[in-house]
Formats: C-alpha cells, structure tokens, sequence
C-alpha cells in the first residue's frame, strides 16, 4: 500500500474525530505522523513553545489512555488497519529486508507468503526460531533488515529483554520492531511501547486479514524508521 499525502491526511482526520482532538492537538499529531518527533521542531514548525507541545501531547495521551508517543504511532498504526477502505496496492521497487523471530512456523510460512504477495516478492527474509539468538543474528549479519517481526509468545523467551537490547544499541534503534501477539493485554502493551516497540499487533486469524496488516506496517514503518 502506497499511501498518498491525501490518505494520510484523511487517516489524521479521521483519528482526530474518533478521539476528540482540538485543533491544536491535530496539529501537533500531524506534525508527529509526518516525522516531526520532537517537543522542539514541532514547535519551531508551528510557532508555539515547547511547553505547549508538551501541554498537548499530555492531553492526548490521556484522550486516547496511553503515555507515549512510540505508543500514539502504534495507535496511529493499528487505527489505519483497522480501516476497511485500504486496499492492497503496494509497488515499490526496493528490495526489503525483514528479520522474522516466530516459533510458530505455519504462522511464520503464512507470514513470508504474505509479505512476497504484498512485494510481488522484492523481499529478503531471514528467520530466528528464538529471540536468544536474535541479537547475535543482527551482530553477525552482513546488512541490518529494515523491518523485524518479533512474537511475544514464545517459550522460555523474554522478548521484552530482547526489545529492550535492540532499542538500547545506536546502530539498531532505528529499526522498526513489529511485536505480534495472540492476546491484548493491556499490561503487557504498556509495557512493549514504554520499551520502543513500533507496533504491538494481535495475530491476524486469517490470511487476508494478515496480507492487510503486514501491508500497512510495511508502508508506514519503511517511510518512519526513526526512534520515538
């Protein structure tokens, strides 16, 4: 899915209606969608003082129950697959490097095969059966991916360390970190944003619906590659 200025300007509408934003506050969330990440550029941007981002972005987080801005893109995020007007039309030429750690290997083969129909297979995937031996895996490797895929279900391993590890290392905190996950708890979501993760999504139950959601990760995630 390639999204237009046009789409992502109706998605922030659309979100700021859903939860009650002023106009302030959308702008300020705009300015945070569009890669403006920090209380300084943003008000630089919209002329306002950083004390009053600060302000807004309080407000909003408490509008929507969550405490981070890591955590308001992954709302950001999870609203646009939520939306049932996107349609699956990417087309970019890049090659795309992804870092899948998924114990679950009928889940995992699912994954892969959505990722080629999205890519029309324009993808390099390389898989880890545990988080353990993740960090090792980006240490060793040649070239970073661009996205990782981490499940949050797998035994007698602690993803959060792991999330914590990656979003700790300069040369790795860049990267997007989708954590995939057969609950929605609510302690355990908090928990995955205030460690950095991008997106904290549950597992899609079917195919199509898995073709939709990596599709829009991808998009999002591949133009916003930048710690919160």
């Amino acid at each position: 899915m390639k999204t237009s200025t046009d789409d992502t300007q109706q998605a922030i509408e659309a979100f700021t209606k859903k939860y009650n934003l002023t106009r302030r506050e959308k702008d300020i969330f705009s300015q945070l969608v569009l890669k403006n990440v920090t209380a300084e550029g943003i008000a630089k941007s919209l002329e306002i003082s950083k004390n009053t981002v600060r302000i807004h972005f309080q407000n909003i987080f408490s509008k929507i129950g969550i405490t981070s801005k890591s955590e308001l893109l992954g709302t950001f995020v999870d609203f646009l697959i939520q939306g049932e007007e996107i349609i699956v039309t990417s087309t970019q030429n890049k090659v795309l490097r992804i870092l899948i750690a998924e114990d679950d290997t009928e889940f995992k083969n699912l994954m892969i095969k959505a990722f080629n129909k999205i890519r029309n297979n324009g993808i390099d995937i390389s898989d880890v059966n545990d988080t353990a031996k993740l960090i090792a895996h980006l240490e060793e490797s040649k070239s970073l991916p661009d996205l990782i895929v981490l499940n949050n279900n797998i035994p007698d391993s602690d993803e959060f360390s792991i999330l914590k590890d990656i979003k700790n290392q300069k040369s790795l905190e860049h990267i997007p970190v989708i954590m995939f996950s057969k609950s929605h708890d609510q302690e355990e979501i908090k928990k995955a944003y205030s460690l950095g993760v991008n997106s904290y999504l549950k597992k899609p139950s079917g195919f199509k619906s898995l073709v939709k959601v990596l599709d829009i990760v991808i998009d999002y995630w591949e133009h916003n590659s930048y710690p919160v």
